[in-house]
Parts: structure tokens; C-alpha cells; sequence
């Protein structure tokens, strides 16, 4: 072949590569812009969650209905299409009147577990106030953090007064009858302190910062708040003395102290259902202070039930002293229960210096008589104090101890500063 020949040959094979090259360019493009043509079209489509939501919305309404929450009950809702990305739910909002007879957390687990099917998680909870209402709200989760709903409770209301504490006007509060009796004699004997605060319950990581100021603070609980449960189990897995904080019948009609109250018109088998059903709602209490009670505990016959239940179960009694016609120490020393009573209320007047000077005539009274014992309440401003306060102790040459060891219910146990820097790294690492 000559030279022509040749030339014109690989003319035309270069030609017929240069048009396959061409073919495939253009096909490699037409198949990207395919593939992103479908790409874009799979993002466009919504993933639709409305049937998973309204199945959690079903089985949180049937959990509501075992409770006795009805229709009436919520006080607020709303509902909404929740859009996020390429998924859409349906989001609830309620906001309901809980009267129920079973604490919060307990109903919160109930919802939980009814929801599993659907691997509904517990996204958040908190507590506080509202409307000058106390509240314990939860919002929930299906996967990938859709929130379906957020549940508001309002709790039944228990009647606080700045000047009426425990339901006794503040220039009505008695005396302790301390100061009737003969002073300590014996100058050998420990001086001791016991600091018990009341209303634990209702703000979990406010009841755990006070024990972290000394685990010999005793917090006393009141039943079925939105912590009372897991504040029990929190002390009990520490070993912490806690109190049942009975409510019981004021004076003052207007008052409400609470779910479980002991009344004076209860007959003794109905003193006992309610009593043990607070105790219940309070796994491993190991004593009991009345929570009011200025009028029950001038009922001799119903402190005497209350009395008697405490024997049985090995437990010690504190009267909170809210009256000086109240029977329930003398009742407890009759029946021989290990019992003591309040000296002071350290505050009264919810102010830092304030609760410090009631702190120091709470140590005049030990130094005098030997022991007292101090009762506030579980409050941001009373924990302030007492982490001035406690760290002293040891300088004034004053132990601070359990009620049980005051009532002399069991000996004291001291603890080591080991075991201090234990519980502090607890109370630092836990939930």
C-alpha cells in the first residue's frame, strides 16, 4: 500500500476515534445529568411520619385516660405539622391539671414504656413555676429527633404563705419546749445538730446539691411530687438518711397540705391506708416529720395510728412543732418511738443572712441543752447559707448528725473524709 494509502487510512481511524470519544463524552453526560436529576427528585420527597406520630398520640392518650386525665383536665393544646428536612410528624402541645394519685415520674415511666414500639425517647424534663404554679414538663422524641410532644402537668397547689410557714402565722409559731427543760449537765457529752430540711421533691438537682453540702443534711420528702421517687432512690443508693414529710391538717382551713393528708376526720383504718400509701410513695424513709399539721397533731387519737404505724416499721418521729397544743411528741414517748422536736425554724424569712443568724441561736440551743434540731426548707437561699454555715461546725466544736441519732433511734456514724470525696465524685458523675 503506498504512502497515500496509508495516510488516509489512519486519517480515517483517527476521525472514528475522535467520534467515539465524542459519543461517550456525550453519553457520560447525559447520565450525570440523569443521576442528578434523580438525586434531586429523591431529596424533593417528603418522608411521612404523620402515621408514626398520631400512633404515639393514641397510645399517650389511652396512658392519660388509665390516669383519670380527661378532656377536661388539659387547659391547653395545640397541634402542628412539624417539618424538618424531607420528614414531616405531627407535633402536640398540653398543658393539663394533674390530680392524680400517683407521682409524675412514675406516670413518665408508664408513658415510656407504652411507647417503646415506636422507640419514642425522653428528650428532656424539667420542673418549676408557672402561672405561680408548680409544673413538671417532658417533651418526646421518635428517632432522629422529631419531637412529637411536650406534656406540661400542673401540680395539685399546696397553699404556701411568706408569712405563714407550715400553715402557722409567723407571730403564732411556738416556742420549743426546749427551753422549759433543765440545761445539759454533762460537759463530756458531743454537742450535736440536726438540720432537716423539708419539701424535697419537686427539684432534683437542688435536693442533690444539698446533700453534697453533707450527707448528714437530712431531707425530708413529701409524697408524689415530680422528684419525691427519685430523690428516694438517689439517697437510698447512697446510703443517705431521708424522711417521709407527712402532710397533715392545718389549722387554717384554707390551706391545702397536700396529696395523702392525715385529717381529723379520718377514722384510725383510714389513717393507716393513707399513712402506709404515703410511706409507699417513699421507699426507704427512715423517720417522719408532719408537714402543717397544726390541727392534727392535737388529735391524740390520730397521732397515736400514726404513732403506732411508725413502730411497726422501726422508724423515728420529729414533730415539726407547728402548734403548742400538739400531742404527737408526747404520744411518740408514750408508745417509746424514738422521737424529738423542732427548735427552730431556720427559714422562715427566705433571706441568706437571716437563715445564718437563726443557723447560730440553733447552735445556742445545743451548746445549752446539749442537741437541737433545725428544720427549713429545700430553697436555693437556704443552701447558700448552709454552705457557709456547715464548714464551721468543726471549728465551734458541734456535730452535725441525722435525726436518728438525735431521737437516738441508732448510733452515730461518722463519716470519713474518704467517703466524703466519694459521694462528691457521685454526686459530680450521676444523671
Amino acid at each position: 500500500m503506498s504512502y497515500q494509502g496509508n495516510a488516509l487510512l489512519n486519517h480515517r481511524l483517527v476521525r472514528r476515534i475522535m467520534l467515539i470519544t465524542l459519543v461517550l463524552s456525550l453519553l457520560g453526560i447525559a447520565f450525570l445529568a440523569s443521576a442528578m436529576s434523580s438525586h434531586s427528585r429523591t431529596d424533593s420527597v417528603i418522608v411521612d411520619y404523620t402515621q408514626a406520630s398520631n400512633g404515639v398520640e393514641s397510645a399517650i392518650h389511652s396512658i392519660l385516660l388509665n390516669y383519670g386525665i380527661m378532656s377536661s383536665d388539659v387547659v391547653v393544646e395545640e397541634s402542628r405539622l412539624a417539618v424538618h428536612g424531607n420528614k414531616q410528624w405531627h407535633y402536640r402541645y398540653r398543658e393539663i391539671d394533674f390530680f392524680g394519685d400517683d407521682d409524675l415520674f412514675h406516670l413518665e415511666r408508664r408513658i415510656l414504656t407504652a411507647l417503646s414500639p415506636w422507640q419514642v425517647r425522653l428528650v428532656s424534663r424539667e420542673s418549676g413555676i408557672r402561672n405561680n404554679r408548680s409544673f413538671y414538663k417532658i417533651r418526646l422524641a421518635l428517632p432522629h429527633d422529631m419531637v412529637t410532644h411536650s406534656l406540661l402537668f400542673y401540680l395539685p397547689e399546696i397553699e404556701y404563705h411568706p408569712a405563714e410557714p407550715e400553715g402557722v402565722p409567723m407571730d403564732q409559731v411556738p416556742v420549743s419546749p426546749k427551753h422549759a427543760t433543765e440545761p445539759e449537765s454533762d460537759k463530756d457529752k458531743p454537742i450535736r445538730i440536726a438540720l432537716i430540711l423539708d419539701d424535697a421533691g419537686d427539684n432534683f438537682q437542688l435536693a442533690r446539691r444539698i446533700v453534697g453540702v453533707s450527707p448528714n443534711i437530712t431531707l425530708s420528702i413529701l409524697p408524689k411530687r415530680p422528684y419525691s421517687r427519685q430523690i428516694a432512690q438517689y439517697l437510698n443508693r447512697r446510703d443517705i438518711e431521708f424522711m417521709l414529710h407527712q402532710p397533715m391538717e392545718a389549722l387554717n382551713p384554707l390551706i391545702n397540705p397536700g396529696w395523702a393528708v392525715l385529717s381529723t376526720d379520718m377514722n384510725g383504718d383510714e389513717v393507716r391506708l393513707t399513712l402506709g400509701e404515703a410511706l409507699d410513695a417513699v421507699p426507704g424513709a427512715r423517720g417522719l416529720n408532719n408537714h402543717m399539721g397544726s390541727k392534727f397533731t392535737q388529735d391524740r387519737g390520730g397521732m397515736a395510728v400514726v404513732i403506732e404505724e411508725l413502730s411497726k416499721r422501726n422508724m423515728y418521729f420529729i414533730d415539726s412543732y407547728t402548734t403548742s397544743d400538739s400531742k404527737a411528741y408526747k404520744v411518740a414517748t408514750e408508745q417509746q418511738v424514738p422521737s424529738a422536736y423542732r427548735d427552730i425554724f431556720i427559714d422562715n424569712v427566705n433571706d441568706v443572712d437571716a437563715i445564718l443568724i437563726q443557723l447560730e441561736q440553733l447552735v445556742e440551743i445545743a451548746q445549752h441543752y446539749g442537741s437541737s434540731v433545725g428544720i427549713g426548707h429545700v430553697r436555693s437561699r437556704t443552701l447558700q447559707a448552709l454552705e457557709k454555715f456547715v464548714p464551721r461546725l468543726q471549728d465551734m466544736g458541734i456535730e452535725l448528725v441525722p435525726p436518728s441519732v438525735i431521737t437516738g433511734h441508732t448510733e452515730e456514724r461518722e463519716t470519713t473524709k474518704d467517703e466524703r470525696q466519694a459521694l462528691r465524685a457521685q454526686h459530680t458523675s450521676d444523671d
